[in-house]
């Protein structure tokens, strides 16, 4: 509150000359006073009253004291004066008796502002005299400045409840006619709620998450359906979450876990809620190998994700088809073609391999030709073979052995030649010429 100055123009400007004998004082060098809120109790429903005192009074003429205190627990219904200081006041009035308020209004301001004394008829009564009027103007009595009424609510949990006057607001005041400025100290008070203390009962915490679910907020609610305390009947707590995302693989989408901690671990506990994020990368796999059993029978094909971390694998083993490509000849291999068809034509295709695994075939030589000489002194073996158009023919020629048998009185004489080879696909060979 602003300092008022004396109503009377002539007050004013006797003040203003008379200044320079009076020198300004920011704070009086009087003891502090003590301004006393008192205590009271009382149960739901009731009034109570409550006064506001003042002691060590050094001489004050106006005060304006904001009294605060807990709308949800109690009104201020009325205000006493006690007259002990004269002007109560509100803003733009005078004499105002009792306070104009308003309930549930917090804070109520007590004003009082005894300058209104100072008036015409006092002036002249004591022609002017400053050394006299301003003692008039200050009240250093001590007392009760005023005492006010609360009704306590129906719905007022059991406990103790500050009342208390609050200098630190513009409005508050405290000073004498000399302008200046007082020591005080301000004493609190409180109201009593009497009464059993309700405890409420909590059902089961519900959880909502924002549309983005980058918040959370847990609720209790009292179940009491008549629960008389509305203090606590809702206990809530809203909390920023915290976001993970996992890893999207091959086959697996990816998904993001929101995680909600609450503060208030009594009723709520940590929550998480999981929604599905990007899709699944699929296999990205390379090309086909194909791998042939040792006999070549059956043929596996395999192909591998080449994804980082990714060790999929497709594979499919199928028997193979074979047909003689080439026959086998003497002393040369056949050669079998091996063909393997997947079913999984996505990946696979049909493969084909050329294989030497026909054993070479071996001569097979007929009858040997023996062919001598014309005079027997040699003889030739020759041997073809039979298989195919092979046509290879082994020879050999050999010297034969002559042996001469005389003739006697009743056989004629004779000559035997011998031919002995030695590739054993020869047998020796005889040949006798009759003698003279």
């Amino acid at each position: 509150m602003k300092k008022t100055r004396f109503i009377p123009v002539l007050l004013a400007f006797v003040m203003l000359i008379t200044s320079t004998l009076t020198p300004y004082k920011e704070t009086k060098a009087a003891d502090k006073a003590t301004l006393t809120v008192g205590n009271a109790e009382g149960n739901p429903g009731e009034s109570v009253t409550v006064t506001i005192s003042i002691a060590d009074n050094p001489g004050i003429m106006a005060v304006d004291l904001p009294v605060v205190y807990d709308t949800s627990v109690m009104a201020c219904t009325k205000i006493t004066d006690s007259k002990l200081l004269q002007c109560a006041q509100m803003p733009g009035k005078v004499n105002v008796e009792p306070w104009e308020i308003k309930l549930h209004d917090s804070p109520v301001y007590l004003y009082w502002d005894q300058n209104e004394l100072a008036t015409d008829e006092l002036m002249e009564q004591y022609d002017y005299d400053l050394d006299i009027i301003k003692p008039l103007l200050n009240c250093s009595e001590d007392g009760t400045l005023a005492t006010l009424t609360f009704t306590i609510a129906e719905t007022a949990n059991p406990g103790t409840y500050e009342i208390a006057i609050n200098d630190k607001l513009s409005k508050f005041a405290f000073y004498d006619a000399d302008m200046t400025d007082l020591d005080y100290i301000c004493v609190s008070g409180t109201i009593t709620v009497l009464g059993d203390i309700h405890e409420h009962t909590y059902g089961e915490a519900t959880y909502t998450w924002s549309e983005d679910n980058k918040t959370c907020t847990a609720t209790v609610t009292c179940t009491d359906t008549d629960c008389p305390v509305e203090e606590g009947r809702t206990i809530s707590e809203t909390v920023e979450t915290v976001e993970e995302a996992s890893v999207i693989t091959c086959e697996e989408a990816g998904y993001i876990t929101y995680t909600a901690i609450f503060e208030n671990t009594d009723f709520f506990e940590t929550k998480t809620k999981t929604v599905p994020g990007e899709a699944a990368l699929g296999h990205e796999y390379g090309q086909a190998v194909y791998v042939w059993s040792a006999d070549y029978s059956t043929c596996t094909a395999t192909v591998t994700c080449e994804r980082f971390d990714c060790d999929s694998a497709i594979t499919e083993t199928v028997n193979s088809t074979s047909v003689i490509k080439t026959p086998a000849k003497c002393g040369v291999a056949g050669t079998h073609t091996y063909t393997a068809t997947f079913t999984n034509t996505e990946y696979f295709a049909a493969r084909s391999k050329d294989v030497d695994d026909i054993p070479a075939l071996t001569h097979n030589y007929g009858t040997p030709v023996y062919t001598w000489s014309s005079d027997n002194s040699t003889c030739t073996a020759t041997a073809t073979c039979t298989n195919g158009d092979c046509g290879d023919v082994v020879t050999e020629t050999v010297d034969s052995e002559a042996a001469t048998t005389a003739p006697t009185c009743e056989t004629s004489g004779y000559t035997t030649y011998t031919a002995a080879f030695e590739n054993d696909l020869f047998e020796a060979q005889t040949k006798t010429i009759p003698g003279a």
